[in-house]
């Protein structure tokens, strides 16, 4: 799929690839298009956050989370790149673009970070290998380049846009005066060793890490965690919250049974 800007509207569109350099009509607005790859087109420069609307109604520790961790995902950018991409995030998050929607404002002046390089010159020999030379060698590899960029882009989004969540809501138990906290895994066979050993220890209190040493959720790329909360008032609501966590983890074990074995 392409990721594009109606030029009439601005909506996002996503088109199959098969209508690359056809015309067509937007789903949106019935302006005529040019289906291409070349980068999508937004401001280079981030409207300031408190320009943009909170049309979502996000908690400000949220978007203050989203402000902050940029830098945690994006270290080989330059500072005033991580800024504008922390700006990107808070909007796209006060703004309920969803992963997506943030993805497309973060593409423009984002390069490729070293592994997706690598990947980019392995297909870019692959292709020599198979005696394509000249124009075409060129088009197909700025082709994959742009669809790197954008699953670069999307990474990014959908890691700090969680994380901005999960740290805000983080915050926000806090300050309801919850006590513990647990890692909720999504109980799949997939679920990794990291975030099973931080789902096995049940409940702690809440300022203590986790064993991966993270304090909140996600613990790593891609990762699905969340987290639960309560406040211990002596009347055994912590017990009864160990013995929940107790079995989720015990599900979680048993779905990655054929994994371990």
């Amino acid at each position: 799929m392409l990721d594009i800007i109606c030029e009439h509207c601005g909506r996002a569109l996503r088109i199959p690839e098969k209508y690359l350099g056809q015309r067509g009509k937007c789903n949106h607005c019935q302006g005529v298009i040019t289906v291409t790859v070349a980068p999508l087109k937004c401001s280079p420069e981030a409207p300031k956050v408190s320009e943009v609307p909170n049309e979502s109604g996000v908690r400000d520790e949220v978007l203050e989370a989203a402000r902050a961790n940029c830098e945690t995902r994006a270290g080989d950018v330059s500072d005033q790149m991580c800024d504008q991409l922390a700006e990107k995030i808070t909007n796209g998050l006060k703004l309920g673009l969803g992963v997506e929607g943030t993805a497309r404002l973060l593409r423009e002046g984002l390069g490729l970070d070293a592994p997706r390089a690598e990947r980019l010159e392995k297909y870019r020999q692959s292709l020599i290998d198979k005696g394509i030379t000249g124009e075409k060698l060129d088009r197909m590899v700025e082709k994959e380049k742009s669809h790197l960029i954008n699953e670069r882009a999307r990474s990014i989004a959908a890691y700090e846009m969680g994380r901005a969540l999960e740290e805000g809501g983080f915050k926000i138990a806090k300050k309801g005066g919850d006590t513990h906290k647990a890692c909720i895994t999504t109980g799949a066979k997939d679920v990794c060793d990291t975030c099973l050993a931080n789902e096995a220890v049940g409940f702690i209190p809440i300022d203590e890490p986790f064993p991966s040493g993270h304090y909140s959720s996600p613990f790593h790329e891609d990762c699905l965690c969340t987290m639960g909360f309560l406040m211990d008032m002596g009347a055994g609501e912590l017990e009864r919250g160990q013995a929940r966590a107790s079995k989720r983890y015990a599900e979680t074990k048993a779905a990655r049974a054929p994994k371990e074995a």
